[in-house]
């Protein structure tokens, strides 16, 4: 099964995402910081959307581990995250992030063509 790996802290905001990403017909699992590396790990997803900020572990920790290791180096990370500061958005890119979504400026429209572009490129997570 490929599938599209949400993670956020915000259940509300996890449940939108998916909602949109499944009436495109995609697989999607969610989760939030602290199950991020262990989905990821157990069967890595044709795609990752991912907060920044959350308790426990930053977004920014979970991509620097994604990236260093071999099972998970390729997967597209998608950033969706409030964060604005400029620091942040360049250590994203210099990680690989496929792109990088603003909360305040979220756009469902947007989100789905990023995601069929980047998971489709992947492997097929529908």
């Amino acid at each position: 099964m490929s599938y599209i790996l949400v993670i956020d802290d915000d259940p509300t905001f996890r449940r939108v995402v998916c909602h949109a990403l499944e009436q495109d017909g995609f697989t999607v699992i969610e989760g939030d910081g602290p199950s991020a590396l262990t989905l990821a790990r157990a069967e890595p997803p044709a795609l990752i959307l991912l907060d920044l900020r959350m308790p426990g572990v930053s977004g920014l920790q979970i991509l620097h581990a994604l990236r260093s290791e071999k099972l998970t180096n390729s997967i597209p990370v998608i950033v969706v995250s409030a964060t604005t500061d400029d620091d942040v958005t360049r250590e994203t890119i210099r990680l690989g992030a496929a792109g990088y979504l603003y909360k305040t400026q979220f756009s469902v429209p947007e989100l789905r063509q990023l995601v069929r572009q980047h998971a489709t490129n992947n492997k097929s997570a529908a």
